[in-house]
């Protein structure tokens, strides 16, 4: 039986361009890629991370994780 190779949840979010806490809060409402827990770590086999990316689950996502930010405020320009 061959060894399987494992990622990280940060390096699997980098290589989707996801941001970290957005593939933690797939993984834990239970549409991310499978895990494993080792030691307190969240690793994903590499075969279960291409099986979620092939399976579309992915390609749903939006850009960003949703939330709006709110901007400042600038103060109005004045004529110098």
């Amino acid at each position: 039986m061959e060894p399987h190779s494992f990622l990280r949840a940060a390096e699997a979010a980098e290589q989707c361009r996801m941001r970290p806490s957005t593939l933690e809060r797939l993984i834990r409402t239970g549409r991310g890629p499978r895990i494993t827990r080792l030691g307190g770590k969240v690793l994903i086999r590499s075969d279960h991370w291409r099986e979620w990316l092939e399976s579309g689950v992915g390609a749903e996502l939006p850009e960003s994780d949703g939330r709006k930010r709110a901007r400042a405020a600038l103060p109005p320009m004045t004529a110098a």
